[in-house]
């Protein structure tokens, strides 16, 4: 199969066949040839033409349904026949990765109250879409019953302004399980990296946990974070990855590798 960047001259030449062969026809019946080198000259613009217009559309989808039926049947010896079925199903969940979030930064604010520790947790990242075909994504923050959250706002946008939603101040209530509260954002159908739109998604909310820790918990495969927190004074703060250590600079962190779905970063705060 042709790479996205060359796939302009597939187009050309088969565009130019398909000229050839309409050319080679109407000169067949334009000029007066010995009947032989009519029917050869007919036959040969027949088969540039049918040539062309195969190369447009048949042999190009044959070839994407050929990678795609590969792909599906080595896929088993790359995971391993001798994994547990669970695992090698998620490792075949991994390979389907489409979306993957960018620029992801998070900001922790702790505060002083008369009920104790108050912190205002906001995040925004980009998504991008590594493959060929437009992706949905649906922003969707959960939040745990005991980390008893007091406000919730979520944010999206496209840099083409086909998606715009700020739902601020949304009422926050018990999902069906009674123990997490979540909430969701419009739908956005996420282009592929080559379009060029961007998207921006971001999350804020307060909550007022018991202990003197919360996770960063990523939803979604990420490049990088980066963590920002202010602390009243008197506050020590520390974050740490079961993979990483940050890199920090003030009350700045940075973390360079990948966080999969369910890896965390834990923040915790003493005086």
């Amino acid at each position: 199969m042709f790479t996205k960047d060359k796939s302009w001259l597939l187009y050309l030449a088969s565009i130019a066949l398909v000229a050839s062969g309409a050319f080679l026809v109407w000169l067949s019946f334009r000029y007066p040839f010995e009947p032989f080198n009519k029917e050869s000259l007919l036959a040969l613009g027949h088969a540039l033409v049918i040539a062309g217009l195969l190369a447009l559309t048949v042999d190009r989808f044959v070839k994407q349904r050929l990678v795609k039926e590969v792909a599906r049947d080595t896929a088993r010896f790359v995971v391993g026949y001798e994994l547990p079925e669970e695992l090698r199903q998620r490792i075949q969940d991994l390979l389907r990765t489409a979306l993957v979030r960018t620029n992801y930064l998070a900001t922790y604010r702790l505060r002083t109250t008369e009920q104790g520790i108050e912190l205002e947790v906001e995040t925004s990242w980009n998504i991008e879409n590594y493959s060929s075909v437009p992706q949905p994504y649906t922003q969707e923050v959960i939040l745990e019953r005991h980390e008893r959250a007091t406000s919730l706002s979520i944010q999206g946008k496209s840099s083409d302004g086909n998606y715009n939603y700020d739902l601020k101040g949304v009422t926050l209530r018990l999902a069906e399980d009674e123990n997490t509260i979540r909430v969701k954002g419009d739908q956005m159908m996420i282009q592929p990296r080559s379009s060029g739109v961007v998207y921006d998604v971001l999350t804020r909310f307060v909550i007022c946990p018991k202990d003197n820790a919360t996770p960063n918990v990523f939803g979604a495969p990420t490049f990088g974070a980066t963590i920002l927190t202010e602390v009243p004074p008197g506050y020590s703060i520390t974050l740490r990855s079961m993979v990483e250590d940050g890199k920090q600079i003030g009350g700045k962190w940075r973390f360079n590798k990948l966080f999969m779905p369910g890896e965390h970063i834990w923040i915790r705060w003493q005086r």
